[in-house]
C-alpha cells in the first residue's frame, strides 16, 4: 500500500484525535490537578471550623503534595505496564471518593487523612499527556501534547481563584462537594470504552456528550 492510500486509511479507521476529543482531555487534566491547590485558599475557613491554629492546619497542603508526589512515584509508572484509559477511570474515581471524604470530614485526622488521598490519586494529569501522545497521529502530536499541557496549566492558575470564590459563597465544603461531581463526570467521559469509541468514531461525539453529562 502507497504511503498516501496508507495515510488515508488509517484517518479513515479513526486513527488519531478528534478537536473535541483532545478538548475533553486538556479538561480532565486542568480539573483533576486543580485538586491539589483548592484546599489554599481556604485554609483560614477550614482552620476555624476545626478550631486548629495556622500550623494545623498548614499540614492539609504539606499532606496533599506529599500525596502528590508518592502518587507520582507509584502509579504514573503503571502507565507503562496496565491499561491508561482504565487506570484514568480508576483514578479519577478514587479521586471523586477521596474528594467527599475531604467534604465530609469530622475531625482534622480526618481531613489529614482525606488530603494526603486527594494527593496520592490526582496524577491523571500525568497518566492523560502520554496517553494523548499514544493516540493522537504522528504529524498532530506536538499541537495534542500542547493543548493538554494547556488545560493542565489553567487548572493550576485558576483553581485557586475559582476556589476563593465558592469558599466565600458556599463555603469550603462546597468546594469539594462540587469539585467530587465534576470528576465523577469527567470519569465517565474519559472512560476506556468512552476513549474507544470517541476515536473510532468522531462524528458521535456530540451525541455522546449529553450522556456523559446526564442532560
Amino acid at each position: 500500500m502507497s504511503q498516501p492510500n496508507a495515510v488515508t486509511a488509517s484517518k479513515a479507521g479513526g486513527a488519531g484525535l478528534s478537536k473535541s476529543l483532545i478538548l475533553i482531555l486538556a479538561a480532565t487534566s486542568g480539573l483533576a490537578v486543580a485538586n491539589l491547590y483548592y484546599n489554599q485558599p481556604l485554609l483560614a475557613d477550614i482552620g476555624r471550623t476545626f478550631h486548629a491554629s495556622s500550623s494545623a492546619i498548614g499540614y492539609v497542603s504539606m499532606l496533599t503534595q506529599i500525596g502528590y508526589a508518592l502518587g507520582m512515584l507509584l502509579f504514573v509508572p503503571l502507565g507503562d505496564i496496565r491499561e491508561r484509559r482504565t487506570l484514568i477511570t480508576i483514578l479519577l474515581v478514587a479521586v471523586s471518593l477521596s474528594l467527599i471524604g475531604f467534604a465530609t470530614a469530622p475531625s482534622l485526622i480526618w481531613l489529614y487523612i482525606a488530603s494526603f488521598a486527594i494527593g496520592i490519586t490526582t496524577v491523571v494529569p500525568q497518566i492523560i499527556v502520554p496517553l494523548s501522545a499514544q493516540l493522537a497521529l504522528p504529524e498532530e502530536r506536538g499541537k495534542v501534547i500542547g493543548t493538554v499541557m494547556s488545560g493542565l496549566l489553567f487548572g493550576i492558575l485558576l483553581a485557586r481563584t475559582v476556589s476563593g470564590i465558592i469558599g466565600d459563597v458556599f463555603g469550603w465544603r462546597a468546594m469539594y462537594w462540587i469539585a467530587a461531581a465534576i470528576i465523577l463526570v469527567a470519569s465517565v467521559c474519559s472512560g476506556p470504552h468512552s476513549l474507544s469509541t470517541w476515536k473510532a468514531h468522531p462524528t458521535i461525539i456530540a451525541a455522546r456528550l449529553p450522556d456523559c453529562l446526564g442532560w
